[in-house]
């Protein structure tokens, strides 16, 4: 039975010895985390509980056996609101992450990621409570943002992952998220997907 209580970790990834690693360093660092191979797996057990655990981080592989990461997530979205998805890559598709960011998910960790940045991810989940704003009219996008706070969420809008942006640009990730970070404050949003949405609303003008 999986354990419903405050700040909870669930993580879904198929390759056992990552599983068992990021289940080591998460409960080491005193989360209640409970770990699947597969999504059928996770939602399988959540169905044979009639509670709802609001406060819960999903730590999602993108390419999963039998339903797809991107599928479990649009799943625990209907089901469980409230939940955070972060996920895991080795090579995303840009339409995958597209695909995720306009489904709510959290963030991206690519593929190797070391346990530091891991750990930064997932505490920021439960560091902001209440759901993200909605993003709503115009907003000071070309004078509040520097040209590389600019470039960087443009990057995000277009399918790259942190770690894929600091390459392209020749940044460090810290940079990259530092930049990544500025422009939402900026721009009011707590959530990558109003930063996706906002990018495109701009580009389709």
């Amino acid at each position: 039975m999986v354990s419903l209580i405050s700040n909870a970790v669930f993580v879904v990834e198929d390759d056992p010895a990552l599983r068992h690693a990021v289940v080591r360093i998460l409960r080491s660092e005193g989360y209640q985390v409970d770990a699947f191979e597969t999504g059928e797996l996770l939602l399988q057990m959540m169905s044979s509980d009639p509670n709802c655990q609001s406060r819960v981080c999903a730590l999602i592989d993108v390419d999963l056996p039998g339903a797809s990461g991107i599928s479990l997530q649009r799943q625990l979205k209907h089901l469980y609101p409230d939940w955070r998805c972060i996920f895991m890559s080795g090579a995303a598709d840009a339409a995958d992450v597209n695909t995720a960011w306009k489904n709510g998910a959290w963030d991206f960790l690519l593929k190797p990621f070391d346990m530091e940045e891991l750990i930064a991810t997932v505490a920021a989940v439960f560091e902001q409570s209440g759901s993200a704003e909605a993003w709503s009219g115009e907003q000071q996008y070309s004078t509040e943002l520097t040209p590389r706070e600019q470039e960087v969420i443009q990057m995000v809008a277009g399918g790259l992952l942190n770690k894929q942006i600091a390459n392209s640009l020749g940044l460090s990730l810290r940079t990259v998220k530092m930049h990544r970070g500025n422009a939402m404050h900026k721009l009011g949003f707590s959530h990558v997907a109003d930063l996706v949405r906002y990018v495109y609303s701009k580009d389709s003008r």
